[in-house]
């Protein structure tokens, strides 16, 4: 019953779109032959050179510079130099470890480094007592890793 049904839809369907879609009479102008006098395109309507025509001009005008430029530098002075003591850069040995928000298990977990991530140790683990303190250059992260995760 549910095949005849569906054989009796797709046939309705297909009578439909074979009446319904039928249209001899359109014509492509692309495909006409050369001597065929397509429609021809009407011309924009101007204003009569009688009519005055309003000409409105709009321009952004800023009541304030849009951008402040810095002040030029001075011929007598030195430009400032902001040095960081950067520490060694580790490997991560095991296969994951956890940055922790202070030096100890009892710290929050911050972020999480998998195997061969690099890190900036910012303080030896001697003063941390076997904990060192990283970051994460890339994605801006400080914290805690035990340093026996870590390797050259």
């Amino acid at each position: 019953m549910m095949v005849r049904l569906t054989l009796l839809l797709c046939a309705g369907l297909f009578l439909a779109m074979w009446g319904a879609g039928a249209e001899p009479e359109i014509k492509r102008f692309g495909l006409m032959a050369k001597d065929a006098n397509p429609l021809k395109p009407r011309a924009p309507q101007l204003p009569s050179k009688s009519e005055p025509v309003e000409i409105v001009s709009v321009a952004f005008a800023p009541t304030a510079p849009v951008m402040q430029l810095p002040d030029p530098p001075q011929a007598d002075s030195q430009p400032e130099i902001i040095a960081e003591a950067l520490g060694p850069i580790l490997r991560v040995r095991a296969s994951s470890a956890n940055v922790r928000g202070g030096p100890g298990t009892n710290y929050a977990v911050i972020g999480k480094l998998q195997r061969g991530d690099e890190v900036l140790v910012v303080l030896e683990p001697q003063a941390t007592g076997g904990w060192a303190r990283i970051r994460i250059e890339g994605d801006g992260v400080e914290g805690y890793v035990a340093s026996r995760l870590l390797r050259q």
